[in-house]
């Protein structure tokens, strides 16, 4: 019995650590999700529809799948991830890979 509170007690405190850990507290999916559509916003306009139908996490960077549809236009796939540079900033690209933001 001794040797199993041992295992809980190193799984939690493994949890833990990766939990707090500074590459992947970043932001949250719905903190990015916020800064993704003030981005599209500011360069498709105010009436643009988004739309989120994915995400993925590569060392600590997230990056969320977009359908965004402007207010007078075709719908458009964009990937957003946030800007490993810079606090609190965004990067937009196509399918191509093309960025349209930073």
């Amino acid at each position: 019995m001794k040797r199993f509170g041992n295992y809980t007690a190193v799984l939690a405190l493994a949890c833990a650590a990766q939990v707090c850990s500074p590459v992947s507290c970043a932001t949250t999916t719905g903190e990015q999700l916020a800064l993704c559509k003030e981005a599209i916003t500011t360069t498709f306009g105010q009436g643009t529809r988004v739309s989120m139908y994915g995400t993925k996490s590569y060392k600590g960077i997230l990056t969320l799948k977009l359908k965004v549809t402007p207010e007078n236009g075709s719908p458009v796939t964009l990937q957003c991830s946030e800007d490993a540079e810079a606090e609190q900033r965004v990067v937009l690209k196509n399918k191509e890979g093309e960025t349209l933001v930073t």
